[in-house]
This record gives C-alpha cells, sequence and structure tokens, in this order.
C-alpha cells in the first residue's frame, strides 16, 4: 500500500522523466538568442512541439520578470513580456539554480485548473539568467493513475474543540435507532451480505442510514430506521451474490455491527453517533460524540477491546450493551 504523499512523489518523478531531458536541451539553447527576443520565442515554439502535453512555455529572468511571450500550442502572446511573476503560483518556492525542479500543484489562474509547472535554470557559465517555465494541465498528463491512495492504516481525525470540551457535561439521549438496534442490525447484514451494498454509514443519533450499492455506486440512497428495521427494505434492492473481490467476509459483517451497538450503548457521556463499513476497501469508520473521527481497517477495528475507546470504567456498562 502507497500512502498519499508517496503516490503524488511517484507522479511527479514520472513528470520529470518526461520533460527533464527537453527542458535541458531547451535551457541551454536559450542562452545564445537570451537578447533576441522574437528568436527565443521561435525557439520556445519548436521545442513546445517535443512536450506536446505542455500547455504554456515561456521564460523569466532571475528577477521574475517574464523574458519571452508565452508560447502555447496555438497562439503566442507577446503582450506577457516584461510582466511582474513574482507574485504567481508556480514563483512562490525556491527556484533552481543548477537543473530543473517541479513546482508544487496549483490553480490556474486563467480557469482555476489544476496545474504543475517544470522550471528549468538558464545559466552562462557561471552566470543565473533566468529560467525557462513549462505550464502543464493535470487532466493533459499522461502519467501512471493506477496506483491507489485509499487509507489502510489507523488515522484519527480530532473534532470541534467545543464538543470535546463538554463531552462529560452532555449525556446519550435514547434515540429510535436505539430502540431498535438489533433489528436494523440484522437487516443491514443482510442487505449487505445478499442485496449488493457494499458501503453503509449508520446515524445513530438522528436514526437513519446511507447505503452504496455495487449495481449504482454513484447514488446513495437515504434511509430512516422505520424504513430498514425490518426485513421489507430488502425488497427494495435485488437479490445479489455476495461479491468475490469483498475484502471483508460475510462472517465479520456481523461481527462489525455488533461492535458498533456495543460502541453505541456502552457509555451514556462517550458514546458512538456514527459508524461506517466498506466491504470492498476494509475500512471502519467511527465518530464519537467527542466529535473525534477513526478510520482503520476491520481487522484491527474487531483487535481492539472496548477499553481503547472507552477506557475501563465502561466495560461494565459494555456487557450489558452486548447482551
Amino acid at each position: 500500500m502507497n500512502t498519499f504523499k508517496e503516490i503524488i512523489s511517484d507522479k511527479k518523478r514520472g513528470l520529470s522523466l518526461q520533460v527533464e531531458e527537453p527542458l535541458a536541451e531547451l535551457a541551454g539553447q536559450c542562452v545564445q538568442k537570451w537578447h533576441e527576443i522574437d528568436q527565443l520565442d521561435a525557439l520556445l515554439q519548436k521545442h513546445l512541439t517535443a512536450m506536446p502535453t505542455c500547455g504554456r512555455i515561456y521564460v523569466v529572468d532571475r528577477h521574475n520578470h517574464q523574458h519571452s511571450s508565452t508560447v502555447m500550442p496555438a497562439s503566442v502572446d507577446c503582450t506577457a513580456r516584461q510582466r511582474d511573476l513574482s507574485r504567481e503560483a508556480n514563483l512562490a518556492g525556491t527556484l533552481p539554480f543548477k537543473g530543473m525542479c517541479l513546482t508544487d500543484a496549483y490553480l490556474s489562474r486563467e480557469d482555476m485548473a489544476p496545474c504543475i509547472t517544470a522550471i528549468h535554470a538558464i545559466s552562462n557559465a557561471d552566470e543565473l539568467l533566468g529560467f525557462v517555465l513549462a505550464d502543464f494541465s493535470m487532466h493533459a498528463l499522461q502519467l501512471d493513475t493506477n496506483r491507489s491512495c485509499v487509507p489502510r492504516a489507523w488515522r484519527q481525525f480530532k473534532g470541534d474543540p467545543a464538543i470535546r470540551g463538554m463531552v462529560f457535561q452532555q449525556q446519550r439521549v435514547f434515540s429510535l435507532m436505539d430502540e431498535y438496534i438489533d433489528e436494523a442490525c440484522n437487516v443491514i447484514s443482510a442487505l449487505v451480505r445478499r442485496h449488493g451494498i457494499f458501503h453503509i454509514k449508520l446515524h445513530f443519533s438522528s436514526s437513519r442510514a446511507t447505503f452504496w450499492c455495487l449495481n449504482d455506486p454513484y447514488n446513495y440512497r437515504l434511509h430512516g430506521v422505520e424504513e430498514f428495521m425490518n426485513a421489507n427494505v430488502c425488497l427494495a434492492y435485488a437479490a445479489t451474490p455476495y461479491p468475490a473481490t469483498a475484502q471483508v467476509s460475510e462472517a465479520e459483517i456481523d461481527v462489525v455491527l455488533r461492535y458498533f451497538k456495543v460502541l453505541r450503548l456502552a457509555d451514556d457521556n462517550l458514546y458512538l453517533r456514527s459508524a461506517s463499513l466498506n466491504i470492498m476497501n476494509n475500512m471502519i469508520g467511527l465518530t464519537f460524540s467527542c466529535d473525534g473521527t477513526h478510520y482503520m481497517p476491520v481487522s484491527e477495528f474487531l483487535q481492539k477491546d472496548i477499553s481503547f475507546w472507552l477506557g475501563t470504567a465502561s466495560l461494565v456498562s459494555s456487557d450489558r450493551a452486548a447482551s
């Protein structure tokens, strides 16, 4: 499993491999044309064809003033010469005094599209003249997109400090979903195992649930507890075999739902407000009354006992909730 930062680094490395050599060649030739701006523009036009995914290419001096025109695949903007670019997002970081660097991604000022810029230093012997900049729109880049950044490790996000500070001055209000929690969990288990629901989110405090279906994953279904506390709701979802690619076993579904019940009912102050399960990516989501949220794989969730979440003071209450 690759982390979010690793995937971004790999994508940037892939772009570097595509453009470093043509930009290095262009930067070397810019030295000879530095004082002939029209010829410099023509040179940029010629080299733009070597980078078909490049949307704009231009040269700036070492003081961040644009030295050339802005050259694009279908046009050349001569009015851009001498613009002060010192406040531009793609020049906000450290510039390379040798070789090439890539900027962080930013939103284009023209159309707010995600972009990234490759910057190569232009040097005459030991004198830095300026930089050649090549702007790339993210959606035009042909980079490997098969690697996933779905989280696989426990992640915790602290919520609203005002809610955390008042957690022991509030008390769980018994909801309709609490009253019918066994019936609701049994029906939800059947929906996941037999009716193509692959992602569920249960909102215990407001007595509702959100379902995502394998055969229509782009739309979610919202139900009040009165709609899924009996098996009639199964008539609304087509019978579907349990997916072979699911990363959560059928047996684990009931165990997870029972644990959700325990975390909901075990303590009157620190209790589960909402919980989610995705059988395809093997992830659990938990939001507690303190507004803290946790994400973790199912196996890790099931390994943690109740004292991990609520402390040993709630163990007696949790035994009653599980019964």
